[in-house]
């Protein structure tokens, strides 16, 4: 595995206390410190973190990527990259706002139609209602054209009311809310995610979508879903 810093301490802390984490950023910097050590033992050469620094901005990012590219391989031999998340990059304020991460979303793009190497980019979405539906393409934080430049965009909510907290599963929605093979966003996706052992469950229920980005209170029966999500 690679890392810019090796300096890491191993810390006492469990999944579960990271996520409902009110602590100092040091607790979570320890907990990094432990994934990584499992992570770098797991995986050896077949996983790269590259931790964040301050003023981290998608030229730091960028030359860091093909620093890795040549001290590391002779091909940019990566399957996929994961950035977590957009919001953890640094604006240069030469320009505003919603500029600034139009350009590093084309950056993060560029990367993909130039390598052919598939990108993951993680964002916040902004906060919503109770009741207002499942987030859509509209509430991604920073700008719209998050969503218009993607290849697919999928929106990730919980589904707090079905949560079973003495078996730690928490049903969760994934809606796919930008696709250009031909998902549309009027479907929604229910999996449990299993918090003792941090994994999705293989099954899912498949639900449709109103307007207002309301589930419908039962999912789709097996003849009545699309060709493609057929068993």
């Amino acid at each position: 595995m690679y890392f810019e810093d090796y300096k890491f301490r191993k810390a006492d802390i469990n999944f579960k206390r990271w996520m409902y984490n009110d602590s100092t950023a040091e607790v979570l910097t320890e907990l990094e410190a432990k994934v990584n050590d499992e992570y770098k033992e797991k995986f050896k050469e077949n996983l790269y973190f590259y931790p964040t620094t301050k003023d981290f901005t998608i030229d730091k990012f960028l030359t860091s990527l093909l620093g890795f590219h040549e001290l590391f391989t002779t091909t940019l031999a990566l399957d996929l990259i994961v950035i977590d998340h957009l919001q953890y990059f640094s604006l240069t304020k030469a320009d505003n706002e919603i500029t600034e991460i139009t350009k590093i979303l084309r950056e993060v793009k560029n990367i993909t139609e130039h390598y052919n190497i598939p990108v993951i980019l993680i964002s916040h979405l902004r906060k919503r209602g109770k009741n207002n539906g499942l987030p859509s393409h509209e509430d991604f934080y920073g700008s719209g054209n998050i969503a218009k430049i993607a290849t697919t965009a999928i929106t990730i909510a919980p589904d707090n009311e079905r949560d079973n907290l003495s078996k730690s599963i928490y049903p969760t929605f994934l809606r796919v809310v930008k696709s250009r093979v031909g998902i549309r966003p009027n479907y929604a996706f229910l999996v449990d995610f299993d918090l003792k052992t941090n994994t999705y469950a293989e099954e899912y229920e498949m639900y449709r979508v109103n307007e207002m980005g309301q589930p419908a209170s039962t999912p789709i029966i097996e003849e009545d879903k699309p060709k493609w999500a057929r068993i």
